[in-house]
């Protein structure tokens, strides 16, 4: 796929834009990037190292004038679905798709995907930290804060990439199939991005889009909307709910089922996990009191949840 493209624009210089330029590079592609912010906001020595490869670069805004001539304009995940930059690639009839999809195309790896409206980070790395308990060639990487874009070029058929896959991510891919597809929950979320619920609630659902039979999609039984998710499944269904204390738990255990990881390994993995940064992270007893870092809970779901996993009294500061 990414052979029918040699000019390539990205919209937006951020962490994934910025590994994505060095692979399209290598792969020997026309690049150019069109930022919205000022050039100022960027570091100017890293701009220099890509000029003197011949990326081209606009700042402070996007014009019709730098993208036209592009044969794929490549988003990063937090462009909205109308931006001026997807104003002009329709304007123009050029396709724009986001990091993930293109990812998808440089590799015969197998993806498990994970997304929801809370829990996906600690449910990407549990899982990926049991299936490296049985593999020895699994990586880890999107919206967790790796780009995928930075080892794809190093993987091979044989090879499992496991994803926290955000709905920004998942409203511009084209072909991008997980052979795992997980769904921790769906409430309203992102709503300062999306239109709107349904417009949300459709590009989770683009986690299943071109699935086939032979994968698996990997789905709360005890979520909101189930029987309306389950529409969009054509895959096999694995439902999770509370085989452990908390449904990651019970999700990263399913997923990792699937490759035949078993039961002990995952309680062994469990019963030693700390928890990821300011996500439920014990920080330290004073006077008998825990004190419990959870800053990542920035939705009314996600506050519930870790408010369900505590024991005894509990005093929220909000």
């Amino acid at each position: 796929m990414i052979d029918n493209f040699k000019r390539i624009c990205l919209i937006g210089w951020a962490k994934s834009s910025i590994s994505l330029c060095r692979v399209l590079l290598e792969l020997k592609k026309e690049v150019r990037v069109s930022e919205l912010k000022d050039i100022v906001s960027f570091d100017s020595f890293l701009i220099d190292k890509f000029l003197k490869e011949g990326v081209k670069f606009e700042f402070s805004g996007h014009t019709k004038d730098f993208i036209k001539g592009s044969d794929l304009i490549v988003l990063s995940p937090g462009i909205q679905l109308n931006s001026v930059p997807i104003e002009i690639a329709k304007e123009l009839n050029i396709p724009y798709v986001g990091e993930i999809e293109v990812a998808f195309w440089l590799t015969k790896a197998r993806f498990i995907a994970i997304t929801g409206t809370s829990g996906k980070t600690t449910t990407t790395f549990l899982t990926y930290k049991l299936l490296k308990e049985k593999l020895k060639r699994v990586f880890l990487g999107g919206n967790i804060g790796i780009p995928v874009s930075s080892f794809i070029l190093k993987t091979n058929k044989n090879d499992l990439i496991v994803l926290e896959v955000s709905s920004f991510q998942l409203q511009t891919i084209l072909s991008f199939r997980p052979y795992v597809a997980a769904l921790l929950n769906i409430e309203p979320n992102h709503l300062d991005h999306h239109s709107s619920f349904e417009e949300y609630f459709l590009a989770k659902m683009n986690i299943f889009k071109n699935q086939k039979k032979e994968d698996y999609a990997v789905i709360n039984k005890n979520m909101l909307l189930l029987k309306e998710v389950e529409k969009y499944i054509r895959s096999n269904i694995i439902y999770f709910s509370e085989e452990f204390s908390n449904e990651n738990f019970s999700c990263a255990y399913r997923i990792a089922s699937i490759f035949k990881v078993d039961k002990s390994t995952a309680i062994n993995l469990f019963s030693k996990f700390k928890g990821l940064s300011h996500r439920l992270q014990f920080v330290r007893t004073i006077n008998g009191i825990n004190f419990i870092n959870d800053s990542k809970s920035t939705t009314p779901l996600s506050t519930i949840w870790a408010l369900k996993q505590l024991k005894g009294k509990t005093i929220l500061i909000a």
